[in-house]
């Protein structure tokens, strides 16, 4: 036997040391660096060039990237990256615990987020919150090892244009790897769906399967797939008989281009180390309760039926390609009013129903706030009388429910926690405008400029700090998820009631659908004037 190389019965035995009692206290050994066996050890042991992994929280799954580099740091010609979508994720996770696995085989770069180790080779660490352009970043290509945290947050460009520059040099075997929750709206779910039943449970005996595929387009649905590289050949032959020709016959065989994949779930039961230093991570995911808790540990691909999303990623993309939904040419403004803090003042500019501008300013103060508004009634020509605003807790000062009075006279107050105008069907004046936004999302009644959703907004925390910068399309696409129905059908003494804040915030990750809150407030607008003779101005 090598030096160095165990058997398995020798590998469980060392991990049978890995946990130890002191003081009646269960600790863990940080000098033992190895994989956990089952869902940790497969991954590491994949041959596929392309592994995505996981499926339901607390399995391992982000450790194991940084644990697929231990196989080459001695080759001094190997180079890595590992990716989150968010500045601070990995700086608050993944980075963090490099020094456990990295420290005596490397030299930490700090503030180049990167390791360098002993013999050369080098991992970086790096974010793409700005996913323009990604081609660019990954041209020139030679990177051997590329690990995606979270890979269903990403765009499956970007995903593809990491591909083509994930080369392996000699003696380094080439790979992608990327971790994943169940995520049924992202890319993710096609590219995994010949692994699941149709109630999205993996099925056993196709979990860790290898499968090959032939990419011919730009997506995953120009793909031929198969399980051998023969099957995929034989579907894919007019494509790949068509680029080789001349030279090209000599560095090539028929199976060249042909890819391997291979999807992994994993679940907590796997994670021993975390099972036992929190004995309580297990039951309070099981606080959730119902599809949600077996959604979390299971690893379930399907939407769930409590708390599920009003507005689907469908009804969203049908507003981004929509014709625009113009009428009588009426120009009105609303807006979600925020000063400092950290969350933006969003202002949508419609004609009719058609947004023709979303205007957003972040940690701004109250005068600038009302001189914002003013700027932009201004320059789009819109009477305060057609403004509209969250009148909930800041925004109050805008406006005023005496005529000609406030800040910007005549405008109109929208009070979400007021009392809904069908008080015997809606908890308050927010889920009965919500239910009207669903509506006029159903039937593709909105329409969006297609240069707006391309404007690319960058989010400053008051510290400073960089939060995100992505475009108004994956804004709209992601805050959507927060409007849901509370559990038991959303009815809180027989009336339908939305999520609250806090819960709103847990699903957007700590932010708040600022962005979706003027959809909601011009489409309550639309429900009034179709049911009230009075002046909305008073419904303050």
């Amino acid at each position: 036997m090598l030096e160095g190389v165990l058997t398995y019965d020798e590998a469980q035995a060392i991990r049978e040391t890995r946990f130890y009692e002191e003081n009646g206290v269960t600790k863990i050994r940080e000098d033992l660096i190895m994989p956990q066996e089952g869902f940790q050890e497969r991954v590491l042991a994949s041959p596929a060039s392309f592994v995505i992994c996981g499926g339901s929280r607390g399995g391992g799954k982000s450790i194991t990237l940084l644990m697929s580099p231990l196989y080459d740091y001695e080759n001094p010609r190997f180079s890595g990256r590992i990716y989150r979508r968010e500045k601070d994720d990995f700086k608050r996770g993944l980075w963090q615990d490099t020094g456990l696995f990295y420290s005596e085989i490397g030299e930490q770069a700090e503030t180049e987020s990167r390791w360098t180790f002993h013999n050369g080779g080098v991992i970086r660490f790096e974010h793409m919150s700005n996913e323009d352009h990604a081609d660019r970043r990954f041209r020139g290509g030679g990177i051997s090892y590329i690990g995606f945290d979270e890979i269903n947050q990403f765009k499956e460009e970007t995903i593809w244009a990491a591909k083509k520059a994930n080369r392996g040099a000699a003696g380094i075997h080439h790979r992608v790897i990327g971790t994943t929750n169940p995520d049924i709206d992202s890319w993710v779910f096609k590219m995994i769906q010949w692994y699941l039943d149709e109630d999205g449970r993996v099925i056993p005996e196709r979990d860790g399967k290898i499968r090959y595929y032939y990419k011919y387009g730009k997506t995953i649905d120009d793909i031929f797939w198969g399980n051998t590289k023969e099957e995929v050949y034989r579907k894919a032959k007019p494509h790949i008989e068509k680029l080789m020709v001349g030279k090209l016959k000599n560095v090539s065989d028929k199976y060249s281009s042909i890819q391997s994949f291979q999807f992994i779930s994993g679940n907590v039961s796997d994670n021993k180390i975390l099972t036992t230093m929190d004995k309580n991570y297990v039951g309070n995911i099981q606080l959730d309760g119902g599809e949600i808790a077996e959604r979390e540990l299971l690893g379930i691909w399907r939407k769930i039926n409590v708390e599920d999303e009003l507005i689907t990623s469908s009804m969203m993309q049908d507003m981004f390609d929509n014709d625009p939904q113009v009428d009588r040419g009426v120009r009105w403004v609303t807006i979600d009013v925020a000063v400092e803090g950290g969350d933006f003042l969003v202002a949508f500019v419609w004609n009719d129903w058609h947004i023709i501008d979303i205007i957003y300013v972040n940690n701004i103060s109250g005068m600038e706030v009302i001189a914002e508004v003013k700027k932009i009634a201004q320059q789009y020509r819109v009477p305060y009388n057609n403004i509209a605003y969250d009148a909930d807790g800041i925004g109050s000062f805008l406006g005023s429910k005496y005529a000609n009075k406030g800040f910007i006279p005549n405008s109109i107050a929208y009070k979400g926690g007021g009392s809904a105008k069908q008080n015997n069907v809606f908890y308050n004046v927010n889920a009965e405008a919500t239910n009207e936004m669903v509506q006029m999302f159903e039937d593709k009644k909105i329409s969006i400029e297609p240069s707006v959703l391309q404007k690319v907004v960058t989010k400053i925390m008051p510290d400073g700090k960089l939060a995100y910068r992505k475009t108004i399309s994956e804004i709209l696409m992601f805050e959507r998820k927060a409007f849901r129905w509370i559990k038991e059908g959303g009815v809180i003494r027989g009336k339908c009631q939305l999520i609250k804040k806090k819960e709103m915030r847990k699903v957007l990750a700590g932010g708040s659908p600022d962005f979706i809150e003027p959809v909601k407030i011009r489409c309550y607008l639309n429900y009034l004037r179709r049911n009230t003779n009075k002046s909305i101005r008073f419904f303050y």
